[in-house]
């Protein structure tokens, strides 16, 4: 069997190569020469402002928020390189990143000769096949360029480790330095090297000061650049991104845990929301509060239509029977409405308009429901009043209806309203019905972000039981639910990574037991699989976040393999029963995935 392993690993691994190229470049060939995700926009923007001005350029990012482009700087000076070299083509980047990703092949095969040389050639053949690793050669995003980084890191460090020559360690150093500013995900892997090497590296307490020093010192020589510009431009000390994606997602994750517990709540906790109007010839802004606590300050971010008179109303959405006691309308501290005083003028069959309060009957759930007043004016205010009873799932069944341009159930005009978990929405009304939402910014939010601290510390099992183990368990699902942020996934998409990954996963945890006597190695193994899946996990994962670490995991399997084969070799009695308890488990990984895929669909 060794033999055997040695005579295909000299004999083929030209040809695997060869195998791999071709995958790549048919794949590549089948795809059009554009963009088909739009980060890829600003990356090219940015590209192509390099090569303009020797700038960045604008940003394209969150509404205009930033004037400069505020994402890593690697990806836009790889495309730069490309389109001075070539003139603008996507098929030559995808070129270029097909190259990179059999670079990457390699030296994956390079690592594996260093722990198990007879089975390195296995390590190439399914890295040459692995569906991802082609997939990612066409993706105009960092991803295979970063993959590439980490591999050439994690290369150069066991490279290292086997000889604690300080070349190997710069070479590793620089990579990860490039990786780290092409994503900062890296970056605490970094400190967990720097930590293998204080408390493994076979050297004196001085040298190893020295060598984390000079590890350190070229990291930071090469972060440095970046991190002077991101401050003097955007006062953010980071060595990557300035438009910190946290702003956004820990926002989402705190909106989530909101709407949860609106959803448990039996009552309602305010009595009132109220709208101030700011108006503006184009963009108006309008300051929401909840029994005068400020919630939202909510900037129109699209033009916006001023009806030369403006009428106005409350809209229902129908389900069980609701009511609401008030609604008034202000106008230079005065009233120019009030439903308590004034009747509406059309209202629909199923409200009941009353002094007390304005009452919904059982109905359909659809927003069909209005009333409007005939009092007409430019009004700075809006106060809604709702019962003590009221029930939170209620709160968003009722919506004010303003501006419109006619005291008709027909009119149009806008509606804004509040949701029982505190968030404030505007929408656009054609016709007395609602027909989308108008682009907003919540400058409140902006200004006053979610960070992860205060998630941590409002509630830190909350933070960890409920955001960061799903979705650490997402980011090693065999099933894919998110491959990027605004990909479609396909039925054969999952169907490969069933075929693919379920496996890799499953003998790489064999992996991790054969190497258990060579922990030294094994922890330079981990340190990147472990820092980047936690490091997404804290925000949220995709697929393509964790492509750069199925090579490792590729290293692993090919180990467990190889761990398998020699168990089997060596202990032929127990083979039946050896061979039986792995399939055993791969069933039952792949069954556990199919579950999982079945429950979505259903």
């Amino acid at each position: 069997m060794i033999k055997y392993f040695d005579f295909v690993q000299k004999r083929h691994v030209t040809l695997l190569i060869l195998l791999a190229g071709l995958l790549r470049f048919g794949y590549i060939l089948t795809l059009e020469d554009r963009s088909y995700f739009y980060d890829t926009v600003h990356y090219d923007q940015a590209a192509r402002a390099i090569l303009e001005n020797g700038t960045f350029g604008s940003s394209l990012h969150y509404y205009g928020e930033y004037d400069h482009y505020c994402l890593e700087p690697v990806y836009p000076l790889f495309l730069a390189g490309i389109y001075a070299l070539f003139g603008k083509s996507f098929l030559i980047v995808r070129m270029a990143q097909a190259f990179f990703s059999l670079l990457q092949l390699y030296f994956l095969y390079r690592i594996v000769m260093l722990l198990r040389p007879r089975v390195a050639w296995l390590a190439l053949a399914f890295g040459a096949v692995y569906p991802f690793f082609i997939y990612i050669s066409g993706l105009l995003y960092v991803t295979q360029l970063f993959a590439l980084l980490l591999t050439l890191a994690l290369y150069f460090f066991l490279r290292y480790a086997s000889s604690f020559q300080l070349r190997w360690l710069s070479l590793s150093a620089v990579s990860l330095g490039v990786a780290i500013a092409a994503l900062p995900a890296a970056l605490p892997s970094a400190l967990l090297f720097a930590a293998w090497m204080a408390f493994f590296a076979e050297k004196s307490r001085l040298k190893k000061i020295g060598h984390i020093a000079s590890a350190a010192t070229i990291i930071i020589i090469v972060l440095t650049p970046w991190t002077i510009r991101n401050w003097t431009v955007f006062r953010v000390l980071s060595p990557g991104r300035a438009c910190l994606a946290e702003k956004s997602v820990f926002n989402l994750i705190d909106l989530q845990f909101r709407i949860q517990d609106s959803k448990k709540a039996t009552q309602f906790p305010a009595g009132q929301f109220k709208v101030n109007v700011i108006q503006d010839a184009d963009t108006p802004q309008f300051d929401c509060f909840v029994d005068d606590k400020l919630i939202a300050v909510l900037k129109v971010n699209e033009p916006f239509i001023w009806p030369d008179s403006s009428y106005y109303g409350l809209i229902f959405k129908g389900g069980d029977s609701m009511q609401v006691r008030r609604l008034q309308v202000m106008l230079d501290g005065a009233s120019l409405l009030d439903s308590m005083n004034d009747r509406a003028s059309l209202h629909s069959a199923s409200l009941s308009v009353g002094d007390a309060a304005i009452e919904l009957r059982d109905t359909d759930g659809k927003w069909d429901y209005s009333a409007v007043f005939a009092a007409s004016g430019s009004a700075q205010s809006f106060i809604l009043s709702y019962p003590p009873t009221i029930k939170p799932g209620d709160v968003s069944r009722v919506a004010i209806l303003f501006h419109l341009n006619q005291p008709r159930l027909d009119a149009d005009g806008y509606m804004i309203w509040l949701h029982p978990w505190m968030q404030a929405d505007l929408w656009k009304i054609e016709k007395g019905r609602p027909v989308r939402s108008v682009q907003i910014v919540d400058l409140f939010l902006q200004e006053n972000p979610v960070s992860l601290l205060a998630l941590i510390t409002t509630n830190p099992l909350r933070f960890l039981c409920k955001h960061v183990v799903p979705e650490f368990l997402n980011f090693w699902s065999p099933t894919v639910k998110r491959i990027t942020t605004s990909a479609r996934l396909s039925r054969a998409m999952n169907a490969l990574s069933l075929l693919f990954f379920a496996p890799l996963l499953f003998f790489s945890i064999l992996g991790i037991f054969a190497l258990r006597n060579e922990w030294k190695s094994l922890l330079i193994l981990l340190i990147p699989i472990v820092t980047i899946s936690l490091f997404y996990s804290v925000f949220f994962t995709e697929v393509r976040y964790r492509i750069p670490v199925d090579g490792f995991l590729i290293v692993l399997g090919v180990i467990g393999l190889d761990r398998i084969t020699a168990a089997l070799n060596g202990h032929r009695r127990r083979a039946p029963l050896l061979f039986i308890s792995c399939l055993f488990h791969f069933i039952l990984i792949q069954s556990c995935s199919c579950v999982e895929i079945l429950k979505r669909r259903l």
